[in-house]
């Protein structure tokens, strides 16, 4: 295990790959401006934690995607603007923090093994289709600045219903909704936040939600 949060350190040296062993990195809050390729070497990691280095900008690693067994890749609060396709290969990766990262403006296919994905970004451009993303348990997705994504739509949040495995949804995006339909498919969900709408009747109290048994927390917030 190597921590290094709340120092200094700018910059990690390629020959961090030498670190067979090396199983954890935490350097959160570091004025550290971007990530070696070298980092992608290391096939025993298994947490990556990068949250608040808030000079980190740019693309990660492409290497990162080489990384085989890691669980935990927390990137919240910095200034990466983008995620390397090579994620999908992260075949272990249970939880990806990607929380106001607003540089990022899409995101490329993520491992199906993912229980915890966190996206917010004013950046956002596209609710992508994430229904392949089925061991879902937290989904938390935002474009944080109230205002409405040109390409997120209704229908294409109609995949949310095949996430059966859901406990806790938050969708903070204006100007459109899930479909209180796909609401239905969600069993086991516990805590639903939404943004508050003109569909306010039909998406919170139609029929279907007399399935969400579980539902413990709803929080309907305002759209300006």
């Amino acid at each position: 295990m190597l921590y290094l949060s709340g120092t200094k350190i700018v910059e990690l040296p390629n020959s961090i790959k030498n670190l067979n062993q090396l199983k954890v990195l935490r350097m959160s809050s570091c004025p550290i401006q971007r990530l070696p390729a070298g980092i992608g070497m290391l096939e025993g990691m298994k947490e990556l934690n990068v949250r608040n280095c808030q000079q980190l900008a740019g693309e990660l690693p492409t290497t990162t995607g080489k990384l085989l067994p890691p669980s935990i890749l927390d990137i919240s609060q910095t200034s990466v603007g983008a995620v390397p396709t090579t994620i999908d290969s992260l075949t272990q990766l249970q939880e990806l923090d990607l929380s106001f990262c607003n540089e990022l403006q899409e995101l490329p296919k993520l491992p199906s093994s993912l229980n915890c994905l966190r996206v917010k970004s004013t950046s956002l451009r596209l609710v992508p289709d994430l229904s392949y993303l089925t061991n879902l348990v937290t989904l938390e997705l935002s474009n944080n600045s109230g205002q409405a994504l040109a390409q997120a739509s209704t229908l294409q949040l109609q995949w949310v219903g095949k996430l059966s495995k859901l406990e806790r949804l938050e969708l903070c995006l204006s100007d459109h909704s899930v479909p209180s339909s796909e609401l239905g498919c969600l069993p086991r969900l516990k805590k639903l936040t939404l943004p508050h709408m003109d569909s306010f009747d039909s998406v919170v109290v139609g029929p279907q939600f007399s399935h969400l048994k579980n539902l413990s927390t709803l929080h309907l917030f305002a759209v300006h």
